[in-house]
Order: C-alpha cells, then structure tokens, then sequence
C-alpha cells in the first residue's frame, strides 16, 4: 500500500525485480484518500537512470476519495517496460465518480517505451463520465513512448500526449481498444512535438455531448485535439477512429522546427459523430494529407459533417461515406493534390467558402455536389461522380469536366471556365461567363437548358472583347431550347452597336456590334473617347470602346497621339504614300486585347515614351515599321509577313542606338513563306564595337 490516512506526500520507487516469482510483488494499492498530498509509486527512478524497476505480478488499484491527493502511478526507466500478460492498473473510488479525474498514470519511459502487452489501464469505471481518470505520455522525460498492442484496453477521461513545455509523449497503437470519455490532446504544451500513431484497433471518443465551438478556445470536451501551443501529430494507417471531432492547431498558429499540425490519412476509417468533423484553427500550420483510408459521416440522418480543413490527397483509395442519402459532408477549405475521392452513400458534397476555393481532385461515385457560399470554386480536374451539380450561390470556375454531372445554376448562381458537364439547365437571373478571346467554350454532351423568359433572362457576361472580329462561341451543346430573346448580355454596354445572339443546333454563338471607323484628324491629332477624328458611317464621330479603327491615306494629320488607355478590337495603318507617327505617354496607351496590322507600303513610327500594353499582337503585312519607343508594339508577338505579304520587302527598324540592356518589348516572328527581302536593323548608321542593337528574342 503507498499512502495510507498520513497526510505527508509518499513515493515510492521501485527500482528492483518484483515480478519474477509466484512470491513476488502482488496487488498494489497507491491510496490518495483521505489525504490532501499526492501518492506516487514510481517503476524507476526520478533521476531518470533507471534501467530496472517492475510493477510486480497483479493488478494496481489508484484509489481515490473527495480529498485533494492523487494516486499516481508513473512509469519512469530509460530502456523501456513491458507489462505482464493482461495486467490491470485499474481507478476506485469511495467518492463521487467526479473524483475519479484525480487519478494518473504517466508514461516517462524512453528507449522502447511502455507496452501494455494486453493489459489494462481503466480510470473509467465503465461509466460515460467525462471528469475520469488522466492518461499522461510525456510530463517529465522528453520523447516517453507508449506502446498500446493487441489485445491491449485503455479507458480514460483524458489522454495527454506532451503536457509540459518542451516535452514531447508519443503513442503507437497497433491493436487493442482505447477509449477516452473527455478527449485526447496530442501535443498540449509549447515547444515540442507529439505524435500518435494508430495502425489498428480502435480509439474511440464516447462523449455524447461534445463543446458546441470545439475550436479556437479553450479545449472543450469530446474529441481530438492534434497541437495546441506544441505541434502535434496524427497518422492513422489503420485501424478505427471514432470521434465527435478533430481540431488541428487549436490556439495560436504555431510551428516547431518547421514542423506544422498534420493528420496524415493513409489508411483505417474515421466515424465522425458530430457535425463538426474535422477543423484546422489555422489554415496554414493546420492541414490533413489523404492517400487511403474512408471518412465516414457517423453523425446521423440530415446532419452534413464539416471538413474544414486543407487537405491534400494524392491516389485513388480515398473514400468518402455519408451512409444514407440524407448525409453528406462540407467542404470549406482546398481540397488539393490530383488524387481522387470517392463518394459512397448517395450523400450530397458540399462545398462553401466566402473567396476562392480549390478542388483540385477527382471527384468520383455516386454523391452530387452543391455549391454555397459567395465565393469561387474551381473544379479543374476530370470527375466522374454521378450525382447532380447544384450551383446555389456564389461561381462555379468549371475547368475540367464534370461528363456524368447534370448541371443546374439558380438564380444566384454563376458559371465561368470552359470545362465540360452532361448537361446544364440556367434558370432566370443566372450568369454563364465568357472570355471571347480563348478558342474553347462550355460544353455540355446532352441539353442545354435555358429557364428563363424574355422578362427575367439569362446573362452572358463577357470578360473582354474578342480577339478579332468574328462571331465567337459562348457555349456548345447536343440540344437546346433556348431562343436569342432568353439572353441578355453584359460587358457589351460600352460597344457601339447590340450584341447578335446566333442559337444554333449544336452552338450558342455571339456577334458584338462593333463599329468602323476611319480617321480624319479633323479637329486635331488626338485620338481619344471624345474628339470627333473619325467617321462613322460617313459622319463625323469618335472612338467607342471595341471599335475597329482604320488609318489610311486619306487623312492630313498623320501625327496622332493617343489620350487615354485605349481599346479597340483592331488597329489597322494601310497606309501608302503617307507616314504615321503613334504617340503614347503614361497613361496613354493602346491596351487590352487589341490587335494591330500594319499594311501599304508607308512607314508607321511608335513614338512617345510610355509603353503600349495591348496583349493582341502586331503584324507587318506591307510597308516598314519604326521604333523610337521600344515598347511601342505592346507585349504580343511582333509578326513579320502574312498571307498578304507575298514578294514585298518589309523592315523592323529602331531609329536611335538604345541604351545598354535594353531591348524591343516584342518578341519577333518572322513568318514563313515571305519571298521579299525583311531588314532587321536601326537607322542609326553603321555600328562599331561592342554594344546593344537592340533586339532580344527572333525567330
């Protein structure tokens, strides 16, 4: 017996062999009660030298009652111990079942730790009671290993992996059955990292009524806490996990050694009993890796588990079980990696997030996802889930391909990306956007429902202006009901003309009403939004977002300077006998998609000091081009020759020799099957030495 009724603190070390023979050391009693000091029995030492030291032969009994002493049982030797077959180290009371929470043991064995070898550590006493007894790897001796094996039974109120600063306690369950009535902690204190590994068994969280915000404060009963101020560490590989919830990274963000907060999935499954499922407190030092293993929705009928969390999963063994039709889970947080994810149940996947969200996996099975919250999700890989794709609210980015998914966008809904789906039906007020620069479009293999009337339309939204002057497409299909008066188009409010909506059988195609002007330079050079420089039909007019703009021979004013970013569809110099001179300066560019084509004979100089921004490109199809602004041709390709060009000379010149390092900002493509003479050069004269001329990049 250690304790008694004295009411002086009492410990005993046992540091010999007490379990060699039938008369060995028996039953143990380690007795807090009536005493307001601790008991301990220690097998070991507490200056950690110890390489001996047994429990005896029976079982230990840690007895407590309403006074403040703790019975404390710890296992402190360097080399490791293993007890004897089925040896039980069990809690009593002759108190409330309350007082059971002051009973201990602790795990303080390095080397090969503590290995229960099919024995038990019981400080429940059967009950649900969450205030049982404490399990504690790591208070004292850094790096203190518990083995739990086959056959092995640990019930406890809590399990402590790392409770003190810079002390680390690991676990490796390969078998047996823990079961924690309050929760499990896995790194606690600061300063250090803890780590559980369970590759079988069982380890089963029983409160039935967790904390309500079980993340961001103060720890709460019920679940699993993976670091709190330490880094903490959870691999399951095998085995079952039950558990109302997992927080990773509860307090502050924290980081040891550049080690973050992880549950490595690789394998086993996981019954989450309550909707709050798996959560990172910190996103970036909080994150779950998946490769095999199947998350089961184990909280029961309507209830969605939340996976908030990043998560990266790589393979195909990944599963997802919501168990019935009326299960599923949320997803809040990237889900990244390329692997894939296969849904079982019928369940509905819910993805939400307020910004951006990346679902960079395979989707597979038989589950649908629906699409909450304002933000964007982005589905970029190839899916072959079966169920429907419900946008509800917010943007779905649809890269890849969802071919087994019918599509439905509500009226709060919007869909962008050019990926592919079976089918889609857009209800009223819904929004498909277009980028009608890109040659690809949404598809879909079978209908493309449109459930909208000419009162309350469907959008197509347009994030630029095309790349030329043709009908582009806005989507593909197998069928369609739709009719042009379902439309209505925005982005197009600033062209000159309304928009054409062409329905076909097969394609939904739009033409935008662009308008061709030709300048005069009757009021003055400058080419703005607002001067009157142009005609329009033979009037007098200005330039209008979209436009194509004609420069030709016609013209007195051939020095003409731009006012304003500017964006035509298309810039076109045929000019002959005349020469054209194109000033910018900050500010006063010609920008956006716009192409420019430089035909006639005549020369157009790039002039000003600012350079133009348009992404279009440039082609020499006749005539010269001349440079004393190197960044005059914009940031596409500087093209030389067309289909035009035929037997005609052309000529790229730079008319100053330019400072060391500097270059023309377009690349230079010199077009095949140009039969006439192309100069490359400047109009400085000859050059001499070493230096620039200028040009970086010709093919």
């Amino acid at each position: 017996v250690v304790g008694g009724l004295q009411t002086n603190a009492s410990v005993i070390q046992l540091t010999g062999t007490n379990n060699a023979s039938a008369d060995s050391l028996n039953n143990i009693w380690v007795n807090s009660g009536t005493s307001t000091t601790n008991s301990y029995l220690i097998v070991g030492n507490t200056a950690n030298t110890a390489t001996s030291g047994t429990l005896g032969r029976g079982s230990v009994t840690l007895y407590v009652d309403g006074n403040a002493g703790q019975p404390i049982l710890r296992f402190q030797r360097q080399d490791g111990y293993t007890l004897l077959p089925g040896q039980q180290i069990v809690a009593a009371t002759g108190g409330a079942l309350t007082d059971l929470s002051k009973t201990y043991v602790e795990i303080e064995t390095i080397g090969t730790g503590v290995t229960l070898n099919g024995g038990t550590i019981d400080l429940l006493l059967g009950s649900a009671n969450a205030a049982a007894g404490i399990l504690r790897v790591g208070a004292v001796v850094n790096n203190a290993l518990l083995n739990i094996d086959a056959g092995s039974t640990v019930k406890v109120g809590r399990l402590y992996l790392g409770d003190a600063s810079g002390i680390a306690g690991n676990v490796n369950q390969t078998g047996g059955a823990v079961t924690i009535s309050d929760h499990l902690r896995i790194a606690h204190w600061g300063s250090e990292i803890s780590t559980y590994n369970l590759s079988g068994g069982s380890l089963t969280l029983t409160n039935t009524n967790p904390g309500a915000s079980p993340a961001g404060a103060a720890e709460q009963s019920g679940g699993v806490y993976v670091g709190i101020d330490g880094v903490g560490i959870l691999n399951q590989s095998g085995g079952t996990l039950t558990t109302p919830w997992i927080v990773l990274d509860n307090r502050v963000s924290t980081t040891v050694s550049s080690t973050i907060n992880q549950y490595n999935l690789t394998g086993g499954l996981v019954n989450l009993t309550q909707q709050f499922g798996v959560k990172s407190n910190n996103v970036a030092t909080g994150v779950m890796t998946w490769s095999a293993g199947t998350l089961r929705n184990a909280a029961g009928a309507g209830i969605s588990v939340a996976l908030d969390v990043p998560m990266t999963v790589t393979g195909a063994a990944a599963i997802l079980d919501t168990q019935s039709a009326d299960r599923g889970f949320t997803l809040k947080q990237d889900v990244l990696g390329g692997g894939t994810i296969t849904t079982q149940g019928g369940g509905v996947i819910t993805a939400t997030h307020a910004t951006a969200q990346n679902l960079d996996v395979a989707l597979a099975g038989t589950s649908g996802l629906d699409k909450y919250g304002a933000g964007v999700l982005t589905l970029g890989r190839v899916n072959t889930y079966s169920g429907p794709t419900n946008v509800v609210a917010g943007t779905l980015n649809l890269t890849g391909s969802i071919a087994n998914s019918d599509l439905n966008v509500a009226a709060a809904g919007t869909v962008r990306g050019e990926g592919s789906a079976k089918s889609a039906t857009f209800a009223s007020n819904s929004v498909l956007v277009v980028d009608p620069v890109t040659a690809g479009a949404f598809a879909t293999t079978g209908a493309f429902t449109v459930n909208a009337t000419s009162a309350s339309k469907m959008t197509i939204s347009l994030t630029s202006g095309p790349a030329n002057l043709d009908p582009f497409t806005v989507a593909t299909y197998g069928s369609t009901n739709a009719t042009a008066d379902l439309f209505s188009v925005t982005g197009a409010t600033s062209y000159r003309g309304t928009p054409t909506i062409f329905v076909g059988d097969t394609a939904l195609t739009l033409q935008l009403g662009f308008g061709q002007l030709t300048w005069t330079g009757a009021v003055n050079g400058t080419f703005d939004n607002a001067t009157n420089n142009f005609t329009v039909g033979g009037q007098a007019g200005y330039f209008i977002y979209g436009d194509v703009v004609n420069f030709d021979d016609s013209a007195s004013v051939n020095t003409v300077t731009l006012a304003g970013n500017l964006t035509p569809t298309l810039v076109n110099f045929s000019n002959s006998t005349k020469n054209y001179v194109l000033n910018s300066s900050t500010g006063n560019t010609l920008a956006g998609y716009t192409k420019l084509v430089k035909s006639g004979t005549g020369t157009l100089t790039f002039g000003g000091t600012a350079n133009n921004t348009y992404t279009g490109g440039t082609v020499l199809s006749q005539g010269s081009l001349e440079f004393t602004n190197l960044g005059g041709a914009g940031t596409g390709a500087l093209t030389i020759g067309d289909a035009n060009t035929g037997a005609g000379n052309l000529s790229v010149m730079i008319t100053a020799r330019p400072a060391s390092g500097t270059y023309l900002t377009a690349p230079i493509v010199v077009a095949a099957g140009t039969t006439g003479t192309v100069t490359i050069g400047t109009t400085a004269g000859v050059l001499t030495g070493t230096g620039y001329v200028g040009y970086n990049g010709i093919t």
